[in-house]
């Protein structure tokens, strides 16, 4: 879907599937090609705000596109698109039935070494696909 252009009227919320300090975000199909992905939604009312609180997070929301933007790998999500309205700021990514990591292990609270295994062994590359992104 990545090459063609994604615009909010395109998509139908679903359900909300988290909520952060600063952001929401929501499973949403889009309505051309039927898939499912995950929209981060940022109130664009931290764009006018002077203060540093605000300037962090639109520097972090904006490192965190960059780095995404950058990585191709099957165990990173897929950046698709970002975009925006009057009120918000959007971002749309591949979204994981499965849920993070994080959630994966306090779940289970005990991880078979086996996963273990083949957990660390996958993020290990993550980092040296990020820096090769970088100097291409």
């Amino acid at each position: 879907m990545a090459a063609q252009r994604m615009i909010p009227e395109d998509f139908q919320t679903v359900h909300k599937i988290g909520e952060g300090s600063f952001s929401k975000v929501y499973l949403k199909t889009h309505s051309l090609d039927g898939q499912q992905y995950a929209v981060k939604v940022l109130k664009r009312q931290h764009d006018n705000d002077g203060d540093e609180a605000a300037k962090r997070i639109i520097a972090a929301t904006n490192r965190e596109v960059r780095i995404l933007v950058m990585c191709s790998h099957p165990s990173i999500i897929q950046f698709y698109a970002s975009m925006q309205t009057a009120d918000d700021r959007m971002y749309v990514t591949e979204y994981c039935a499965g849920g993070d990591l994080a959630s994966f292990m306090r779940l289970r609270r005990v991880i078979p070494i086996a996963a273990a295994r083949y957990i660390t062994g996958d993020i290990s590359h993550c980092p040296v696909t990020i820096v090769d992104s970088t100097l291409r």
